[in-house]
This record gives structure tokens, C-alpha cells and sequence, in this order.
């Protein structure tokens, strides 16, 4: 704990990822309307033009979310990765050393096991709980994200969100809240704070869990790296069980359902054993002028 931070400057990052987001959604929803042509048509009235405005947006808006959120996460990781290596820099001037052990690369395997499986683990409960199908917010997140076919959501469910996500919610979110907070307060804050903005319970109770686990990543790692490479496997995941099945012949049956959560939850828990085991954990050395 470093006691050199406020709760303002964790949420700082997470304000800028707000109105940058509102700001690309707002860009390709006017990019829409110059491509439909509703600017320049004329021989309607003002009334008519705007119920085709609205219907046209309504009838694509799963659509144009989705490449809202897609060009918000362009725009964010030069942003979050700017503001991350000022943090580091930053760190460097007050003294502030890490020290971590040698990662071998085939720890990072373990976080795409681990990855995978902690979604289709935490998926398949929050199914049991019954949440899922009670939820019109999540139904209505899932239409926009599995929304524009299987390419477009790897590369930008795949790749741009868990980039631009980690290094909101870990580089800065989290690293900013161990300024002034033990480690696991830090995590439940971060992962708290990454749970709300998903807006709404059945993701919410997914990116908590989720987003613990990559904080504890990224402590024992000490690289963010290694919850960007689990985040990826998980999302990933998720876009292949969605456009095509390849996740089906886990639900044949209620008892291969549950043998198969289980089976997934144990493969989480094998994971986290081996990066106990073998990958010394992400520590901070205090400032080294006042040791001296």
C-alpha cells in the first residue's frame, strides 16, 4: 500500500471511458444516418423524417451498439495505454520498484485453460440460478453483442475489448486503488466498479467473478499480459459457444450439464494451483528514499 492516491483518481479512468464511449456512439450513429442519406432528404415532413429516423435506428440498434462499443475500445486503448505508462513513469520517479520472477511461457497456456473455463463454469451456474432467463437487460446485452456475425465479435469481443478492458480495470482501476488499499480490497473495488458498468445483474455477477480472478492474475504475473491472455480466452470462449455450438454437446443432458460445470470449475481450480506453484507472486518494494 503506497498512501499516495484518492478515490477520485481511480474513477478518473473509468469517466473518461464513459465519455469516450457516449462520443463514438454517437459518431457512428450520425455515420448511419449520412449513409442512409436522412440529412439530405427533402419532400418530408419534419414529423415523417423523424419517424423513419427512429425506426430505421430501432429496427439496427443491436448493430449499431455493437460498433459503438467497437470504435469506443479503438479509441480507448491508445487513451488507457498513454495514461498507463504515465502511471509507470510515474512510479519510477517516486521510486516505486517492482520485482517479479521469470514467467515461463507455458504459464501463460494456463491462463487460456483457465480462461476458457472459468466462462463456461460461470456461465453454465449463473444458467442454473435461473438469472439468465429472468433478465431482459441481460437478453438485451447478449442481442447486441452476438449481433454482427462471428468475425467482427472475435476481433472485437476476441481481442480490442479485453485490451482496452485491462487496461482500464487492472492497469489503472486497480493499480491506482492499491495506492491507498490492501490487495484485496483493491480487487473487490476494481472488479466491483468492472461488475456496474456491464449495467446489468447476470453480467454483473459474471465480470465480479471474472474480474477477481484477472486482478489475481496480474498480482501473481505481474504483467498485464496475463489478464489480457485470460480475458481473451474467456471472451473468445464465449463468441465460439454463441456462433457455433462447438459448446453443445454439453447440454445433451441435465447430467452432462452438471458433470461438465463441474468438470470446468475443477479445471479452474487445477489452474490456480499451478500459478500458486510455480509463478512467485508480483511484489512491490516500499520507496527506496526513505530507507535510506
Amino acid at each position: 500500500m503506497r498512501n499516495r492516491g484518492t478515490p477520485w483518481r481511480c474513477m478518473t479512468p473509468v469517466l473518461v471511458y464513459l465519455v469516450l464511449q457516449n462520443l463514438a456512439s454517437a459518431a457512428v450513429i450520425l455515420a448511419y444516418y449520412a449513409k442512409e442519406g436522412f440529412f439530405g432528404m427533402t419532400g418530408v415532413s419534419a414529423e415523417a423524417l423523424m419517424n423513419q429516423v427512429l425506426t430505421s435506428t430501432m429496427e439496427n440498434m443491436d448493430t449499431l451498439s455493437f460498433w459503438s462499443m467497437m470504435l469506443g475500445y479503438v479509441i480507448l486503448i491508445p487513451v488507457f495505454g498513454h495514461m498507463h505508462r504515465k502511471d509507470l513513469d510515474q512510479d519510477r520517479v517516486l521510486g516505486y520498484e517492482t520485482a517479479h520472477g521469470e514467467v515461463s511461457p507455458a504459464l501463460y497456456a494456463v491462463l487460456l485453460i483457465a480462461g476458457a473455463a472459468s466462462c463456461v463454469a460461470a456461465s453454465n451456474m449463473i444458467s442454473m440460478s435461473g438469472l439468465a432467463g429472468s433478465s431482459e437487460n441481460y437478453a438485451a446485452a447478449a442481442g447486441t453483442l452476438y449481433s454482427t456475425g462471428i468475425l467482427p465479435e472475435l476481433i472485437g469481443l476476441g481481442v480490442l475489448a479485453p485490451a482496452a478492458e485491462e487496461l482500464l480495470f487492472r492497469g489503472l482501476v486497480y493499480r491506482r486503488f492499491k495506492e491507498f488499499n490492501s490487495v484485496i480490497g483493491s480487487m473487490i473495488w476494481a472488479s466491483l466498479l468492472f461488475a456496474l458498468l456491464h449495467g446489468n445483474l447476470v453480467q454483473g455477477i459474471y465480470a465480479f467473478i471474472s474480474g477477481f480472478l484477472m486482478c489475481y492474475v496480474y498480482e501473481r504475473y505481474g504483467s498485464l499480459k496475463a489478464p489480457v491472455v485470460m480475458h481473451m480466452a474467456s471472451n473468445v470462449t464465449a463468441v465460439l459457444a454463441s456462433e457455433t455450438g462447438i459448446l453443445d454437446f454439453m447440454y445433451g443432458s441435465r447430467s452432462s450439464f452438471y458433470v461438465w460445470t463441474f468438470v470446468c470449475c475443477a479445471a479452474v481450480v487445477a489452474m490456480i494451483y499451478l500459478i500458486e506453484l510455480y509463478v512467485r507472486p508480483y511484489t512491490e518494494t516500499a520507496d527506496r528514499r526513505n530507507d535510506n
